[in-house]
């Protein structure tokens, strides 16, 4: 039903926007391809699936079947991989091309606007964007968005906060993103907002997990070992790593016992959720994140 309803609001979207531009049928002859560029972290998070899942949908919904190729591009964490990734794609394409950018840390998009204006290809932008660098600026870049990381990261601690066994009085460890990417810092500063307005809940310890499962487990064990049942909670700055501390709890008998938020709200959260290993997420809705950016951008 999810995904039902999110197709026929980004169908809906793309419908007006294409309208909007002087027409509401693909412009992509069919001996064209347009080749929808997807730079992003990584596939083995959820998040970045549902991210496909939405591109997917936008092509499925506007374009003629056998008309478009989607090329996804995987940073892997690496601000050169994902310059040197979107290069080639620029450089294979032409201009028949679109492109939708997770940008791995915020000064990455004033190159890839550089990039894009030399090759002629429209692109957006998601979460992270340069300091001074706004789409306004230039023919190519069609526009950036965000969800609201600050009130997000706020009303996940808040919501765990008023939960603890005395509400509003606790000890808590957090996990962040990576220190440089705009969607972890303003998540800290909705964290720190709460923390501010309670003051009977102490921060024990926070640390960057970049956004690794593996990193989120490797900290929370040590952070076990180390303040043992002091913890009440742990605030983490996405689902993926949220999942591994909770498995880390489980595995010590701790689930639903210190409480554990994320963010994004991705598939495999909502289980865990259920099952009482999560204590609460918030959404961001990434199959609409792909959908809005594609949309404006092949509208563009």
């Amino acid at each position: 039903m999810k995904k039902i309803l999110c197709f026929a609001l980004v169908a809906a979207l793309m419908i007006a926007m294409l309208a909007a531009c002087g027409g509401g049928s693909s412009d992509v002859g069919d001996d064209d391809t347009l080749y929808i560029g997807l730079s992003i972290r990584g596939l083995e998070n959820p998040y970045y699936v549902q991210i496909l899942e939405g591109a997917e949908m936008f092509a499925e919904a506007m374009l003629p079947a056998g008309s478009y190729e989607i090329r996804v591009m995987e940073s892997q964490g690496s601000d050169d991989k994902q310059i040197n990734d979107i290069k080639a794609f620029l450089a294979a394409v032409g201009t028949n091309a679109i492109l939708y950018v997770d940008p791995n840390n915020a000064p990455n998009a004033a190159v890839i606007a550089e990039m894009c204006e030399e090759a002629g290809v429209y692109w957006n932008t998601t979460w992270s964007y340069a300091d001074g660098v706004f789409p306004w600026d230039y023919e190519y870049y069609v526009m950036h968005q965000t969800a609201d990381n600050e009130m997000g990261g706020y009303a996940a601690a808040a919501a765990m906060f008023d939960r603890f066994e005395t509400p509003g009085t606790g000890k808590i460890v957090a996990i962040l993103g990576m220190l440089t990417n705009d969607a972890s810092i303003d998540r800290e500063k909705g964290l720190m907002k709460a923390l501010d307005e309670y003051p009977n809940v102490e921060l024990l310890d926070i640390q960057p997990g970049n956004w690794s499962p593996q990193e989120a487990l490797t900290l929370i064990q040590t952070w076990l070992a180390q303040y043992g049942d002091e913890i009440d909670g742990v605030w983490v700055a996405n689902d993926s790593m949220a999942l591994a501390v909770a498995e880390a709890l489980r595995a010590e008998g701790l689930n639903g016992v210190v409480l554990v938020t994320g963010y994004d709200c991705i598939d495999d959260v909502i289980p865990a959720i259920e099952q009482g290993d999560v204590y609460a997420t918030y959404a961001s809705n990434p199959y609409l994140q792909a959908g809005f950016g594609l949309a404006y951008t092949y509208a563009a």
